[in-house]
């Protein structure tokens, strides 16, 4: 009886999309279990793992407002399958900012997928992949004037990385925030330490 539930809870899984064949634990006990490891793509954004401290200015038609300064904690989470990140302003002009970013590798699209959930309200999905070598994800995040195109892009810069949020108001894209991120911890072998 527990290999006949365990067979049907594993053809669920698969067909929900949640394992392929090859991802089945031989003993036909249901999916096999995942590596520590990040696969290929995930490996690529490995440079936004750790703990890092950032400045940015935001870029409005009244002029560059800031430097509004974050805190951000990046790891690992779901054995190594997503990255999940943690980003803290507390003081902006504006009031604190406050944000959860969830970034992962969908291999059947072959695209990065990247969600954003923060404390003013904004829930949103980008995607894309790297040019050369920056991670570039458009989307649209719906605002009270209605939607607006939005392209985010991350470049390793030194010990942290560069981050840049673009906005397309129906003439293109144009600046809207950048910011830098310096490390404050070190990561080894793939593990913020």
């Amino acid at each position: 009886m527990r290999r006949s539930l365990a067979a049907v809870a594993g053809m669920a899984l698969f067909a929900m999309g949640g394992a392929t064949p090859t991802e089945l634990d031989p003993r036909g006990e249901g999916p096999a279990p995942r590596t520590t490891a990040p696969g290929q793509e995930l490996s690529k954004v490995s440079f936004l793992l750790g703990r890092f401290t950032a400045r940015s200015f935001v870029h409005t038609p009244e002029g560059k407002m800031g430097p509004i300064t974050a805190d951000i904690n990046t790891d690992w989470g779901l054995d190594s399958t997503i990255l999940i990140t943690h980003y803290d302003a507390r003081t902006t002009p504006v009031g604190p900012h406050r944000g959860l970013g969830v970034l992962t590798f969908d291999p059947g699209g072959k695209v990065y997928r990247y969600w954003w959930f923060d404390n003013w309200g904004q829930r949103s999905v980008r995607e894309g992949g790297f040019v050369g070598d920056v991670l570039s994800l458009e989307g649209e995040l719906r605002t009270p004037n209605g939607p607006q195109k939005q392209k985010l892009t991350w470049r390793k810069e030194g010990t942290g990385f560069e981050f840049r949020i673009f906005v397309d108001s129906g003439q293109g894209y144009g600046r809207f925030m950048e910011e830098t991120a310096t490390s404050v911890t070190a990561v080894k072998d793939g593990a913020v330490k």
